[in-house]
């Protein structure tokens, strides 16, 4: 997102971040407006940037460019959730998705 966000691009011209939680899959999306395509490279200890899609590549399943209609790209990553944690749908946001961990077997008791 930091690199949508200091992409060259001109006045007006908005970034967008996009969340899709789908059966056990979490897309994440950054859009910008610059054609310029992102490069991974290798930060040096005391650089202060250039880690970003260092860590799209250590986390996510895959990632990938996309064209961005009608100028510019949009930069996506999915990641596999892990077996057992199951999307619960969100009170206030239809289609949405919180995460909950497997039953663990035990209860919760409230102090009396």
């Amino acid at each position: 997102m930091t690199n949508a966000v200091n992409a060259r691009t001109p006045r007006g011209r908005e970034v967008r971040v996009r969340f899709e939680l789908s059966d056990l899959e979490l897309r994440v999306e950054a859009a910008d407006a610059s054609d310029d395509q992102p490069v991974p490279r290798h930060a040096k200890d005391d650089d202060e940037s250039g880690r970003g899609l260092a860590l799209v590549e250590a986390l996510a399943d895959r990632w990938g460019v996309e064209p961005r209609s009608p100028v510019g790209k949009v930069v996506w990553a999915v990641l596999t959730l892990p077996e057992g944690i199951a999307p619960l749908p969100h009170p206030s946001l239809p289609g949405s998705g919180a995460l909950q961990a497997p039953d663990s077997g035990c209860e919760d008791r409230q102090a009396q």
